[in-house]
This record gives C-alpha cells, structure tokens and sequence, in this order.
C-alpha cells in the first residue's frame, strides 16, 4: 500500500462532550442535539483516574488490546462518563474512533507509532453558533491549531485535519476545543507525506464495535415480523498482552424489550445467531416473530464465543413503535393520506392511526400563517434575517437586585405586600423588592426533590411559579419542575416534570411549607431540553396554564417523539402544548378539574386539557396586563427562526409542519424545503402563525416578553418587549427588542376563540431593536434570561453572565428595570464581577412588611435622583451629590473594600451626631441600594461613613 492507514479503536456512537455554557433556554434554538443520547448505549468501566494534568489515563488497568477504558468523572455519575483509548496501532486497516463523552472538553488517545512520519489527523468535530478551534496536543506539546466553523448545530459536523509529526514509539494524542466544549467525533490518522510502509505480520482481528441500522430509533414498524440488522465494524490492532482476538471468536446477540443486556457470564444469551462472526460481519440480521403493537426496544450486543459478553461492553438499542396491521397496507401510519391542505402545495403525511384524529378535508381556509407577510424573516442559503425597521429605540436599565445565579421568572402575588418573587433554575424561589432588598431565606426550595442538573447546560431545573387569584387568603402557590424518574417511566428517558401546589407557612408568609406539596400533574420527558414550563393563571377566567414543550431533541423527533408527525401535532399527548385546568375542583381520576369551556371535550381522542397545540419549546408566556388579556408565547425554533405567537383558545401553531412563518422539513432542519408545506393542521385547522419571527442575526434564542402596559416608557404602550438570549454560547450578548401592532389593530378586540380569527387580526408586527444607554456599545453585554412586569406594569428584565444553571459567576444574576433612556445615574451592565447586593432577613405575616432602608413611599413626579457610589481604598469614589429637595434618592453603594465595613449617611452638617439618613454597615465586597427621601429644605448637607467620618466624606446639596 503506497499509503498507510493508522487505526485506532471504532465505536459508533456519537461524541457529547457537554456544553460550557448554558438553557437556552430553555431552549433552544435551544442546542438542538441530544446532549444525552441513550441511542448507543455503553456500559462504564469504573477505575482509577491518573494523576497527569489535564488527561485521564488508564492506572490499574491494562485494555488488553480492547482499547477501550470508562471513568466516572464525578460522583454519582453526574458528569457522565469519559473515554480513554490505550491502543497499540498495526500498520495497516482503516477505521476511525468515536467516543461517548458527557462532560469533557477534550478527548486523548494513547498510541504506539510503528513507522515514523507525518500523519494527516482528520476529526469530526461540532461547532453550534460559533467558529472554535480544536487544539492538537501530542505529548504535551502543542502541535497544530484547527479552526471549526459554526456548524449551527449539535447533530451537524465539520470534517477538519491537521498534519502531525510523530516519531516511532507510544504518544499521548489530544484533541481538545479551547474555551468552551462542544463535540468532538471520531478521529483517525492516516499517512501524510511521510514513507510508504507494507503491512507486516502479527495482523489480527481486534475490537469491535456494534450499531443497530435498521431499524431507526424512533421509527415506526408493522406489527408481526420485524427484521433487526446490526452492522459490526472490524479494525486491525495488536494486544499488547499478545493475547490476539482470532477471527471468529464472537457473536452478536438479538434482544427485544430487556431492562438491562446482561453484562456478566451465565447470562441467558437468547435469541442468537451463531453466523455471526466478527470478522468481516456486515449486514447481520435477525428476525422477531410476532410483535405486537406498541413500543418495543430491540438491543444487540457483542459477545464472545461462548456467548459470554466481551469486555468492554459493546451493545446499541433503537426503541420503536409498532403499528399498524401485521401485513402492509398502502394505509399504514407511514403513508402519506392526501388532503386537501387548503393552500396547495406539497401533502405532509398523515398518520391514520390512534396518534391523531382523522384530519378532515378542507377548502377555502384562510391563511393564517404568515408565509407571504413582508415582515417574515427572510432565508438566504442557511442564515436568517430578521426584518429589523432601522430606527432602533432607546431605553436604560436600572438595576433592582442581584446574588442570583439562573434567573429565570418574576411572580408577583397581587397581595399589596410589594413583594417580588424570582425564581432561580437551580431550585429556589427568592423574595426581593423594587428598592433593592433580597431576603435571604428562600421562600420556596425543592433542590432536594429535583433532578440533577448540568451545571454547564440544562433546561431543566424549577421553571416557574404562578400564586392563585385568592393567595391573599388561601396562600396556595403553584410550582412546575425537574424531578427524577418516576416509577414506571422509561429508564432512558430524562426527567419526570411535576406540577405541584404548595401553602404558605403559617409560621411566615415569606416562607412555603415544604411538607405540603400535592402533586396535582406529573409528565415524563425523553430528553432534557423544551420544557416549557411556565405557569401562569388566566386573568379573566382564574384557570391554570401551563405551557409545554415537545419533549426535547430536535424536530420533534426521536425517542418519545410521535412518528411522522411529531408530539405537537398529536393530540393524544400533553407535549408540545398549552393546557389549562382548574385547580380547585378535580375530574374523574384526576387531582384537578377540566374546566367546561376547554377547546376540544367533544372529542373522545383528544386529551382534555389541551388548551392550543403546536409548539416547539414555548419557553417564555405572559397574559397581556390590558387589551383583551391574550397569551402571548415566545417560542423558541430550530435552527433558523424564533417566534412570537398570540395564543387563542382551540389554536393549530405550526411546529413541527412549518418552522415560524416557513416551511420545515425535520429531515432537514437547516434548509427551508423548496415546496410549501400545508397551511393547516392534520385535522384540518388553519395553522396560526407568529406575529414575531426572528432570524438569528439577533440572537439565537427568543426570550419574550411583555404587552407593555407601564408609564416610564409611554410611546410604547400596548408594543411587545421582548429579546434574544444571546449571539453566542461563550459570552453574554442577548438583543433587547420591541414590536409594534400594525396600524388600525385594536388588541383590546382580539377574539378568544381562534376559529373566530381572521388574518388582519393575526397580522405580523413591526420589530426594532433597542439599544441600552448605559453602555457605550449600546448592549445590553450579558445573557437575557427573560423578561416580565412587575406591579406597576414596568418590565423588568433577567440577566446574568453564565447563561445557564452554572455557578461560575455564581452571583451574576441580576434584576434591572427597564426606563427613559434619559434618566440620570444610569450604571453599565455586564460587569460579571459586581458584587452581590446586600441581603436582609425578614420574619413578616401578612400584610407583609420589610425593613428596608426606604423612608417615604411617596415621591413628587419628576424628582428621582439615582446615584452610584463606590467605597474603595477607604475613599468615596463621589465628593458631591446633588439631588431635588423632597425627592426620592436611589443610591446604589458599592463597598469594594475587602473585609472593611462601610456605611453611607446624610448629616445636617459635619459635626451633627444625629443622621438625616443613616445607612445599614456592610463590610465589603458588597453591593446594597438604599432608597430614601431628601430634605424637603435646599441647602449644602454632609454625607459620611460612619466607621471612617474623618476621611470618608462629601457634599449633600439639596436644590
């Protein structure tokens, strides 16, 4: 051979290494991969990592020619497991190396080079929303640097190369992404240049790797005979031990519904096929007789001559489901039934089994969709375009609190306490004020009865809170999170999310009793990402809503995912849905009530609480606080664009049959396809387009959203504001963003019932972008992590710097008030180093009250004075401050003093001992706002520190 192929070891799965950032949210375009795939499932090796930085390596473990060592990265396997390859490399063969990696950056290789030369290293590696680089490593030393464009996917790859000379011996091999992780695949090395070598002896049959082909997972199958083929790859490597696999020594072993393969000797190894060999096996089958309807899992596993397994672990499952009747039929789940789509166009397949009610013939349908609005997003090759208007609209943020980690909603209980209730991902619920003050007991905790989650990626997690229109007197408060399996669910899926109603203690209303959870709902989920999630009670009619996702993965498909036409469309399934109920009455079998005025009681295979259908990961909603107290959903896309929707009673949305206002093909999900899909439902509804759609050259995930129903901001009553999370998985750059109702659309007028819409009514609104006068690039410089309003209809927005449920920077969650852009003391955003802004305890019963340092709840219109003032080095960073007689002062101090206490209060004059206003001491770092009123008299006061009067001081001029 004039070129030699080096290979290493073939596992074919894919490569996961988690990301470093964090929820799209919740969603995504949420990552769209599956970032916990359970579709080529390996069992881990537990041993001993190695101490050598930067790489784990096998210690007490020899592979055995195997080539192939697992390690638990964390404890209780959080992290998943890591691969490590310890091969020696025949000349000779070709193959190429996958690994299963959760929770790495990198992968590592040890090979034995027989030949000296220069090796081409091809890789595969995934870049979603970025250009990386994936840095080569050859003991220790950096040899090549390889730059990944953006794949704009998890489940899209790059093949990328770079040229590496390695001398004859053994060598520690490393691919690794610099600065955040991604996917890494497989990785092989070929000759590059370097001399030709003919294969020498001692060639023998080593590892190898099993993957089921057909059929798919996810797939639909007939009833009856169902033929599994399993592909075995074959690759040449020698043993170190000398101890050779021999060609023929294994076989492959056919499974159907186990809970577990066997993994130890003695298992029972039935069905077998004893043709099927290693070497050289392709195409290896077996046939399962009689299966019946439903869902099955079918497993194949490698094993050794006497149907022991091989170690390590070589197996892969696919999970289908059976419909259908046993013999074909030209009307089988898979076949597409034509129908009249309304609009022309390409016919989408329709399912004619249980999965959704038979669609009905439709003519005449209006055009709900969007798809020929001007204000579309626009497509050209794979990026989208957002139809921005070019005047962009400028507002300020002031800051209202901060020490949080993942914000992720705001409830207010509509108590008149003036209580603001935030909700954290990581499992909390946290009470502040519009003044600045965090208590710092949580109000809610259920980190103890929730899933674990990836603190650098997850969407899982406490998602939202929602308090009852009668909290006041009842104290019930409704929660939606992540909980671990429950008894029954499927093993392999993610999660099971739990609706539940907790009672204020009677000890504190600031504090839930944790003991008195009910569980009203519980829904497993496949994947962890698209979990809608938030709770929200109807305005008008006093019903619970709650929006939910579509499962997770991508295109609604996968495991768990309705074949053909996805969980969105299926009306059998909660998933990708809005529901409503009632939570103080309950139906046959159910904890809670099917209020009587739901869309679709008349149909028996329709599940009740479906409120509207059609959704992807409807990760933000809130009722509009005015108008015709609509819903309005921001709705997180695939890969190319985001949408807003107004949601009506009854409503078809479009996913997964259109993405947006487009055509969408999931076997395509990059690509808008070149014919139309149809413009209704399966069962003929007119689908419902976005009022909103976004491409991503504003960000790549949607964060909505409020009506605007405040004063600080008054030409944009009754617009829509919302954002983007980010443009990037590494750094904090969300969009903050407002649409505008087309001209002569009265909001307050909108029907309730979506077959009483009409196409004026959901005509699409006019974008603008806002820019932050707080800082010069006019950013808003850190990730959006929703947006809501508090008591006053003013829109308070969520930040922080990590993105995600991450800890790094643990206290970079922050609140910030949307305002004029011309209000003074307006302060930069995106300083992940801020400290954390000062806690109080509280023990209140209702009606609530604080300590807070606030000393008049009036203010005369006009005569706010915002101020920020730093403590550091034992200095004021401010000598004069001048504010409006009887005006409210905010004054945000910042003790930037480590370990020394600092305080900031107002005196008549220098040697007045009794304070105008006095300030609590907080020792630094810290980070407190105190809100006060000044002297209603104009004059020159004094401002101090209380513990440094001498040297910290200042001018107080009242005017």
């Amino acid at each position: 051979m004039n070129r030699t192929t080096i290979a290493l070891i073939a596992v074919l799965c894919m490569a996961m290494v988690a990301l470093a950032v964090a929820a799209i949210p919740t969603g995504t375009s949420s990552p769209s991969g599956n970032a916990t795939s359970t579709e080529h499932q390996f069992h881990p090796f537990t041993g001993t990592s190695s101490a050598i930085p930067g790489q784990i390596e096998a210690e007490d473990y020899d592979t055995g020619g195997q080539g192939i060592a697992w390690f638990d990265r964390t404890s209780g396997n959080e992290g998943g497991a890591y691969r490590q390859d310890d091969v020696d490399i025949e000349t000779g063969g070709s193959g190429h190396v996958v690994a299963f990696v959760k929770s790495s950056e990198w992968l590592t290789y040890t090979v034995d080079i027989q030949e000296a030369g220069t090796y081409l290293a091809t890789f595969r590696a995934s870049s979603p929303w970025a250009e990386r680089e994936v840095w080569v490593w050859v003991d220790g030393v950096l040899e090549a640097q390889v730059k990944v464009p953006d794949t704009k996917s998890f489940d899209t790859y790059e093949d990328a190369t770079a040229n590496v000379t390695l001398p004859a011996g053994s060598h520690y091999i490393r691919l690794q992404f610099v600065k955040d992780a991604q996917n890494l695949d497989y990785m092989t090395f070929e000759m590059a240049g370097g001399p030709s070598v003919t294969p020498t002896g001692n060639q023998t049959a080593g590892e190898a790797a099993i993957m089921i082909t057909s059929p798919q997972n996810g797939t639909v199958v007939t009833p009856g005979n169902v033929t599994v083929t399993a592909m075995v790859s074959n690759f040449s490597v020698v043993d170190k031990q000398g101890q050779a696999n021999v060609a023929g020594e294994g076989h492959v072993h056919f499974y159907m519904d186990v809970n577990q393969i066997p993994d130890t000797p003695g298992q029972p190894a039935i069905p077998t096929d004893p043709t099927a060999v290693w070497n050289h096996v392709s195409g290896t089958t077996y046939v399962f007789t009689n299966v019946t309807p439903g869902q099955h899992r079918f497993a194949v596993q490698l094993v050794n001559n006497d149907h022991t397994p091989v170690v390590p672990i070589m197996n892969d499952s696919v999970t289908v489901t059976a419909t259908g009747t046993p013999t074909p039929t030209t009307t089988g789940n898979v076949t597409p039934t034509p129908t009249s789509d309304g609009g022309g166009g390409t016919v989408t397949p329709t399912p004619t089994g249980n999965v959704t009610p038979t669609p009905t013939p439709v003519t005449n349908v209006t055009d709900l969709t969007n798809q020929n609005s001007p204000l579309a997003a626009m497509i050209a090759g794979n990026r989208s375009t957002t139809m921005l208007q070019t005047s962009a609209m400028p507002i300020g943020l002031q800051r209202v609190a901060g020490n949080f980690t993942s914000p992720l909603f705001v409830a207010e209980p509509g108590d008149g306490s003036g209580r603001l209730f935030l909700v954290d991902q990581n499992g909390y619920v946290k009470i502040f004020f519009m003044n600045g003050t965090v208590l710092d007991q949580p109000f809610l905790d259920v980190r103890d009865r929730m899933v674990n989650l990836s603190s650098a990626y997850d969407e899982r997690g406490l998602l939202s809170i929602a308090f009852h229109p009668n909290f006041s007197s009842n104290g019930k408060v409704y929660a939606y999170y992540s909980a671990p399996l429950r008894a029954g669910a499927d093993p392999n899926w993610s999660c099971t999310n739990r609706l539940s109603e907790f009672t204020v203690s009677n000890a504190s209303q600031n504090q839930v009793n944790n003991s008195s959870e009910r569980i009203l709902l519980e829904i497993d989920k496949p994947y962890m990402n698209h979990n809608g999630g938030i709770l929200l009670f109807g305005p008008t009619d006093n019903y619970l809503y709650l929006t939910l996702g579509d499962g997770g993965r991508a295109d609604d498909t996968g495991m768990g995912h309705t074949p053909a036409i996805g969980n969105g469309q299926d009306l059998t399934t909660l998933l990708g849905k809005v529901i409503r109920i009632d939570v103080d009455t309950t139906s046959a079998g159910k904890d809670y009530g099917i209020p009587a005025g739901n869309p679709f009681l008349s149909n028996a295979t329709v599940l009740p609480e479906i409120y509207a259908y059609g959704f992807r990961n409807p990760a933000f909603a809130a009722f509009d606080s005015g108008g015709s107290n609509r819903m309005f959903v921001a709705m997180a896309g695939q890969n190319l664009f985001e949408s807003a929707l107004v949601i009506y009673k009854g409503g078809a949305y479009p996913w997964n049959i259109r993405e947006g206002t487009h055509s969408f093909d999931p076997a395509s999900d990059r690509a808008v396809p070149n014919t139309t899909s149809r413009i209704t439902s399966y069962n003929g509804q007119p689908l419902i387009g976005p009022v909103v759609e976004l491409g991503h050259d504003v960000g790549n995930v949607i964060v909505g959203g409020v009506v605007y129903r405040g004063s600080a901001l008054s030409s944009l009553q009754g617009s829509y504001i919302f954002g983007t999370w980010s443009d990037s998985f590494t750094a904090g750059n969300g969009t903050l963003l407002v649409a505008t109702p087309p001209a002569g659309l009265d909001t307050a007028t909108l029907p309730d019932n979506a077959a009483n819409l009409t196409a004026a009514e959901n005509a699409m609104w006019t974008t603008s972008e806002m820019t932050v006068a707080n800082n010069a690039n006019g950013r808003i410089n850190a990730f959006v992590r929703g947006m809501y309003e508090n008591a006053d209809h003013e829109v308070l927005v969520l930040i922080n710097q990590n993105g995600g449920p991450g800890i790094t920077p643990q206290t970079s969650g922050e609140v910030w008030k949307m305002v004029s852009a011309n209000t003074s003391g307006l302060v930069p955003i995106g300083n992940a180093s801020v400290a954390p802004i000062v806690t109080a305890t509280a023990t209140t019963t209702a009606p609530v009250t604080t300590t807070s340092v606030t000393t008049a709840a009036t203010t005369p219109a006009g005569l706010t004075t915002s101020v920020n003032l730093t403590a550091q080095n034992l200095a004021f960073s401010l000598s004069t401050i001048t504010v409006q007689a009887g005006g409210q002062v905010t004054v945000t101090f910042n003790n930037m003093d480590s370990g020394v206490p600092h305080n900031f209060a107002v005196y008549t004059d220098s040697s007045a001992s009794t304070s105008f206003f006095k300030g609590p001491i907080v020792t630094g770092p810290v980070t407190t706002t105190y809100t006060f009123t000044a002297p209603t008299t104009p004059g020159t006061y004094f401002f101090r520190c209380d513990v440094h009067p001498t040297t910290m001081t200042g001018q107080f001029i009242v005017q």
